[in-house]
């Protein structure tokens, strides 16, 4: 039944955001300790005098202060915002690029089916992933972009077209 599919896709959607979820808990407190550990380099190359610096960092005391300061501003968002915003904001993110490869899939079946209809479905995943392994570095921003543009969009359609379809299967359905 066609209703199955875009039920699969549901599931899929869910699945995705439990996972982003899950994932973006260890990234937040990755970016967390390493904020914490630039503050404490910072902290110990302005205790501490000259030689000891030069000795640790073979920098001097200002080219120490100035590279740590050039780093700490690539984190300045964790000293910004709570936690809860940088965990939502890493949900999302993972979300979108999980959200984004399943686009993916879902388009280039199109397109293959439209190419070559009489196409196995394990050659048409195959084909798939091996585009995906060759240019996975020109894909992978396109991707993230399209995944966090239209998680909303797609979560909802596929939602629609799930209940749309379903109710037209039930109406067709005639018990004798």
């Amino acid at each position: 039944m066609e209703s199955d599919v875009y039920k699969k896709r549901c599931i899929v959607l869910a699945v995705f955001l439990i996972l982003s979820v899950i994932l973006a808990l260890p990234m937040k407190n990755s970016l967390v300790a390493e904020n914490n550990g630039i503050k404490d380099a910072i902290e110990f190359v302005e205790l501490h005098e000259e030689e000891e610096v030069k000795k640790e960092t073979s920098l001097s005391k200002e080219e120490a202060l100035e590279t740590l300061n050039k780093i700490k501003s690539y984190y300045s968002f964790v000293d910004q915002y709570s936690e809860g915003v940088i965990y939502t904001g890493l949900v999302i993110g993972m979300f979108g690029i999980l959200n984004g490869f399943m686009l993916y899939f879902i388009g280039t079946n199109f397109l293959l089916k439209k190419a070559l209809p009489d196409l196995k479905r394990w050659m048409s995943i195959l084909i798939r992933i091996i585009i995906l392994v060759i240019f996975i570095p020109f894909l992978y921003s396109v991707i993230s972009i399209i995944g966090l543009i239209l998680s909303i969009p797609n979560l909802i359609y596929q939602i629609y077209k799930y209940i749309k379809v379903k109710k037209k299967e039930n109406k067709d359905d005639i018990i004798e």
